[in-house]
C-alpha cells in the first residue's frame, strides 16, 4: 500500500477510491448480508471503510458493520485504499444489489 509517516500523520502513495451507493434491500444490511458483505471484504486486500455521515465503520468487522445501522434508503460511502480497490468497489456494490434481487426472489 505505501505508507509513509510525516510529523505523526500518515500519508498515503495510493489514491484512495470510494463509492457512494444506497441500500436498497427493505431490511437493510442485517446479520446474515453484513456477515456476507464482510466475508467479501475480507477476499481483497485492500482497506475498506464504510462512511455514513461523518462516522467512519470497518468493512472487515461485523460487529461495525452492524453498528452502523445500514437501513434501507441508506446512503453510504464505500471507501477502498489498496491494490485490488477498484476490484472490491465493483464486487462490493454488486454484492448489494444482489441482497435486493434475493429480497425480491425470496431468499433473504
Amino acid at each position: 500500500m505505501g505508507v509513509a509517516c510525516r510529523g505523526g500523520s500518515l500519508v498515503y502513495r495510493t489514491p484512495i477510491m470510494w463509492r457512494e451507493v444506497e441500500i436498497l434491500n427493505s431490511m437493510g444490511l442485517h446479520a446474515r448480508p453484513a456477515a456476507e458483505f464482510v466475508r467479501c471484504v475480507h477476499k481483497f486486500s485492500s482497506e475498506i471503510t464504510i462512511r455514513k455521515g461523518d462516522e467512519h465503520f470497518s468493512a472487515h468487522s461485523i460487529l461495525e458493520v452492524l453498528s452502523a445501522n445500514l437501513d434501507c434508503g441508506t446512503r453510504i460511502t464505500i471507501e477502498a485504499i489498496g491494490s485490488d480497490a477498484h476490484e472490491a468497489l465493483d464486487r462490493l456494490e454488486q454484492l448489494l444489489f444482489e441482497f435486493k434481487e434475493q429480497e425480491e426472489g425470496g431468499r433473504v
